[in-house]
């Protein structure tokens, strides 16, 4: 059992709150055992959770001005307590766990960073003040989470028939992009280039933070926005992010992945890689190089026997998704027979990593090294 201690508010700043009611540390708590307690009521070593609202940990001003309690402190200083930083985005640099360590004066290893990006551990590995942990929850949350809404058992087996009967499918691909982001915008251009956008089921809205990219491409494809799979996809709803239509992947053949982020030093695997794992679909993906790396370092397989998965290692963004539409391209122009066939050769890696997911959603993987660490 671990012992996470918190206060009500430790900032004037109203966006920056340590707090147990936040969305993923609810989530983190269904497959970690997790004892909360206020720090006044705390006798055991135990980790002063900052659990920072997910849109505004990158907000500068939130760090400006650290603040700790003296009894915080003093438990970090008598080795009693580390600092918990769980984001499970993206994080923000060193420096900015500076002005934390440079106000209190804090010893070593006070401070445990987990986040959802893979690729920092180069960053933090020589750090004496900071302990870095790669953690996806989106891996440990999504097949939970859908199993409580959806009969998977039964949804598995209809999508291992599809593969064994050899159905034919509606389409060849599916990509789901949803908010407008550049190396989304520019797969499904590049899709659109190569005349593959009927062949698939493709969605990208022109809603979102992001749209002055649509200004980087030409008008006459601009002016084809959006594209949808339902009348849902064209929204930008958060919840179309954990919805999983079963129908989409039994009318594809493989999915064409377009991952949150596709930056060097982004490895940051969420909902929709799992979503085509438990699809039960081979993919290629608009992501970070290095990403099916990762994967496989922690035990999934990929298809580099049907598909060039070289596009991994290339670290140029724009040259990388032209290398995923050529994949895209090859595959496209099979036909149906041949890629119900690819399939059934896949059968034991799709079901494999399906299995691994499992798996992996009820490891203790992270109650493991935070136990470790606390000790």
């Amino acid at each position: 059992m671990l012992t996470f201690g918190f206060e009500e508010i430790i900032s004037h700043n109203e966006n920056f709150i340590y707090t147990s009611e936040h969305w993923y540390f609810k989530k983190l708590k269904e497959h970690v055992s997790i004892e909360l307690k206020h720090i006044n009521d705390i006798d055991c070593n135990y980790y002063y959770i900052v659990d920072m609202p997910i849109w505004n940990f990158l907000d500068r001003t939130n760090l400006e001005n650290p603040k700790l309690s003296d009894k915080v402190i003093n438990d970090i200083n008598n080795k009693k307590c580390k600092l918990l930083f769980f984001y499970e985005f993206r994080a923000v640099e060193t420096k900015a766990y500076e002005k934390w360590i440079k106000k209190y004066d804090l010893p070593e290893k006070s401070i445990v960073l987990v986040t959802g990006n893979y690729s920092l551990d180069k960053f933090y590995k020589d750090n004496k003040y900071i302990t870095y942990f790669g953690y996806s929850i989106f891996e440990h949350i999504h097949y939970n989470d859908r199993n409580k809404q959806l009969n998977l058992p039964l949804i598995e087996f209809e999508l291992i028939s599809a593969i064994t009967q050899k159905s034919n499918r509606e389409k060849i691909f599916l990509n789901y992009n949803r908010r407008v982001v550049f190396h989304k915008i520019k797969i499904v251009y590049e899709l659109y280039k190569a005349n593959l956008i009927d062949k698939g089921l493709v969605s990208l809205s022109t809603i979102g933070e992001y749209t002055n990219h649509l200004e980087y491409f030409p008008k006459l494809f601009v002016d084809l926005l959006p594209f949808k799979v339902d009348e849902l996809d064209a929204n930008d709803i958060w919840d179309m992010a954990f919805d999983f239509n079963v129908d989409h992947y039994k009318n594809t053949y493989f999915s064409v992945v377009s991952e949150s982020v596709s930056t060097v030093n982004g490895v940051f695997p969420t909902e929709k890689i799992w979503k085509a794992i438990m699809g039960l679909h081979p993919f290629v993906l608009v992501a970070s190089p290095h990403f099916l790396k990762y994967l496989k370092s922690v035990g999934y397989k990929t298809f580099s026997n049907w598909i060039d998965e070289s596009y991994d290692l290339e670290l140029d963004e724009t040259k990388r998704i032209e290398m995923v539409t050529e994949e895209v391209k090859k595959l496209s122009s099979k036909s149906h027979e041949e890629l119900q066939q690819m399939l059934v050769e896949m059968l034991p890696i799709l079901l494999y990593n399906l299995q691994h997911l499992k798996r992996r959603s009820v490891n203790r993987e992270l109650q493991t090294q935070l136990e470790k660490e606390i000790s």
